[in-house]
């Protein structure tokens, strides 16, 4: 799913209900989607549940450490086969999401080949905040009004005479996204 829909988009831009530039509008949401996820370094959003094993050597006393951001906690199995209660596990951090971690004094393997199976949403959140919605919102919107820009984003310095070309994330946008760059 994507941050936003066709529809939020062709709000913001005040778009008629014709379909004509719907395909192209979609493209600049992908795009937008894609660029926001590269820029923070985070996926904002899961619509599946998935799987991800954990070896031995991803425990660190008795944490054991995720590959991902983890949304949603859906089930475990042990490295012995057995299921592990969700209950019998803490996430890391507690009282907040994504998950980095979960602890548990029950971890389990049958050798040292087994994994851990974890079945979740990896993801930073189950759906995307608001503020990334609306990052992606601007973003389609700027990358769409970019087919008709003769120069796609300038400022001028009339005392300089000068013409300066901006080039990259729109403004706005990297205001809301800085937020989420650098944390875990």
């Amino acid at each position: 799913m994507a941050y936003t829909v066709l529809a939020t988009v062709k709000e913001y831009l005040a778009l008629d209900s014709s379909t004509a530039h719907d395909a192209l509008i979609n493209r600049c949401i992908a795009a937008a989607q894609a660029a926001i996820d590269s820029y923070t370094g985070k996926r904002f959003e899961a619509t599946d549940s998935t799987t991800h094993y954990f070896s031995q050597s991803d425990l660190d006393g008795t944490e054991l450490l995720l590959d991902s951001w983890l949304s949603q906690l859906d089930s475990i199995t042990n490295g012995d086969g057995q299921t592990l209660a969700t209950n019998l596990v803490t996430p890391e951090p507690r009282n907040t999401w994504p998950i980095i971690a979960l602890k548990s004094a029950n971890w389990r393997w049958s050798s040292s080949e087994s994994e851990v199976a974890i079945i979740g949403r990896w993801s930073w959140s189950v759906s995307a905040p608001a503020d990334i919605v609306q990052a992606c919102v601007r973003w389609s919107a700027y990358t769409y009004r970019l087919k008709d820009a003769a120069i796609f984003e300038a400022t001028a310095n009339n005392d300089l005479g000068q013409l300066m070309i901006i080039k990259g994330i729109p403004s706005d946008v990297k205001a809301l996204l800085d937020s989420y760059r650098g944390l875990f």
